[in-house]
């Protein structure tokens, strides 16, 4: 994996990979709603709580590709 500065990751409501500064790893995005603004997790209906363990994360990656589904 390719991670990055948070600092220069999107805040445009993409989906990527955080991690903190205890190693922690997530997927999230940026949002600003009555929750609050900042990094939140992302994952089954809805963003869920904010990711700001130590301080929120510290670098991001992209996600990787979603494997081809099998069907039938």
């Amino acid at each position: 994996m390719d991670w990055q500065p948070i600092e220069t990751a999107p805040k445009n409501g993409t989906s990527v990979l955080l991690i903190n500064r205890n190693g922690d790893i997530a997927a999230g995005l940026w949002l600003s709603d009555e929750r609050g603004t900042g990094w939140f997790l992302s994952g089954g209906n809805k963003p869920a709580a904010l990711f700001n363990n130590h301080r929120g994360p510290t670098h991001w990656t992209r996600l990787p590709a979603v494997p081809p589904l099998e069907t039938g």
